[in-house]
């Protein structure tokens, strides 16, 4: 990496910890990275996809996922969205125009298992697609399915610390069918499992303990910015009551003016900034969500 003094360094846990503990969760605040080193693991076929259900079921599909996923194992990931899709040719025939409420899954597992652990999602109703399947992981991109040409939209996400009942009655009545909304998706992501252990080599991410990530995105022409930033800003407001202090920094939008001390909590961003003060003094490193070096 190139850092603000204009020095190449070569950063690991063993020549520069400090510097290496903030580079992992403190984004671009520190230093241009120009090559990685990262471990991979041995995994050649999921379990996964995505079944599509009407919106109008949302309310089942909603709460019989809040209460499938806790007690699936660390090997499936899950997440569930309100989708109202536009018409357009680039959207899949069957999903074109509607509004719908998908639950995605990714099973590091045998398909039998996936297949009997899913089962239950599948019986709460009817789908009008069902892409779940065994795939290899080279195509894990189409569980979500997400557009590959660029496209305006707006977004926001946020950090709950629960999703209890209250909750998802909440999150019904701002996306479900007699919400009036110009969302594109509301996508809840349950996390847990690896996600809250530390990593045998400690890093400055601070979501570890909460349980989901909500996110909201709206698209659109500039011409009606006003109104998908006012649909985002409903539904992130109306989830406040469950909402956590910290951030997922990776889900932050590039134009959001963010308060990096909230998102990190007072000992991580102090830690942060006094090593931003090390590597960064006069702060060149700031078109992001900014940490300040310390006074």
């Amino acid at each position: 990496m190139v850092t603000a003094d204009a020095k190449r360094r070569h950063v690991d846990a063993e020549s520069e910890p400090d510097l290496f503990w903030a580079l992992r969760g403190g984004k671009g605040n520190f230093a241009v990275v120009t090559a990685l080193e990262f471990n991979l693991f041995p995994v050649s076929r999921l379990y996964a996809g995505g079944i599509y259900f009407p919106g109008e079921r949302m309310a089942e599909v909603l709460r019989a996922w809040a209460a499938w996923h806790p007690g699936t194992p660390e090997t499936m990931t899950t997440s569930i969205a309100v989708m109202r899709m536009p018409s357009l040719l680039e959207v899949p025939e069957p999903l074109r125009g509607k509004f719908l409420v998908s639950v995605r899954v990714a099973y590091n597992g045998t398909t039998a298992d996936g297949e009997r652990m899913v089962e239950p999602l599948r019986a709460v109703a009817p789908a009008v697609l069902d892409t779940v399947r065994d795939m290899p992981y080279s195509e894990v991109a189409s569980i979500h399915n997400e557009p590959t040409d660029p496209l305006p939209y707006y977004e926001r996400s946020i950090m709950l610390r629960e999703f209890p009942t209250q909750a998802q009655d909440k999150l019904i009545e701002l996306v479900g069918p007699d919400a009036e909304t110009a969302l594109v998706l509301a996508e809840l992501r349950a996390l847990g499992g690896g996600w809250d252990r530390e990593p045998a080599v400690p890093n400055a991410v601070v979501t570890r303990g909460l349980p989901y990530s909500l996110l909201a995105v709206a698209a659109g022409p500039l011409s009606q910015e006003e109104q998908l930033k006012r649909s985002v800003a409903e539904l992130l407001e109306g989830m406040r009551p469950w909402q956590a202090d910290r951030r997922y920094v990776n889900n932050l939008a590039p134009d959001e003016a963010a308060d990096a001390a909230a998102i990190y909590g007072p000992g991580c961003y102090e830690r942060l900034a006094s090593i931003k003060k090390a590597y960064d003094p006069t702060n060149m490193f700031r078109l992001n969500h900014n940490v300040v070096p310390a006074a």
